[in-house]
């Protein structure tokens, strides 16, 4: 049941949603920027020849990543929110609410990391809100 669904709930539990969405922002972000202080303190990625531009690149990515997935996540919690009351906010309900969410935000903006990058994001969200409330 987990997979696709989740437990019912009275009315939208918009703390933690909230809560959860807020996490879900601040966690890929806060990842990026430890790991870039890392590679900019052993100047991993600093030569175009070294192989680890492209890392490097991510993980710059995921530092600035709050200013993308903010954008998403206003379209994302409303319909999250839904999909808890209803009981339809699953690990691939989740999943398939990220990447069509990563599909508006990259038509908008012409940026197809969105896609996979919203996927990702919900499904930490949904784990957050697993740690938050019963969802099993």
């Amino acid at each position: 049941m987990a997979l696709i669904r989740s437990p019912r709930a009275d009315e939208i539990p918009w703390r933690d949603t909230l809560m959860a969405g807020l996490g879900a922002v601040l966690i890929p972000a806060v990842a990026g920027g430890i790991a870039f202080g890392v590679t900019e303190g052993l100047g991993f990625g600093r030569n175009a020849g070294d192989g680890a531009v492209a890392f490097r690149a991510g993980v710059l990515l995921l530092a600035i990543s709050p200013l993308l997935s903010s954008a998403g996540m206003i379209l994302a919690l409303p319909m999250a929110g839904i999909m808890l009351r209803e009981g339809w906010f699953g690990w691939v309900s989740a999943a398939l609410l990220g990447l069509i969410v990563g599909a508006a935000v990259d038509a908008a903006v012409h940026y197809p990391v969105a896609v996979p990058f919203g996927a990702g994001v919900m499904l930490i969200m949904r784990a957050l809100l697993g740690r938050l409330r019963d969802m099993e």
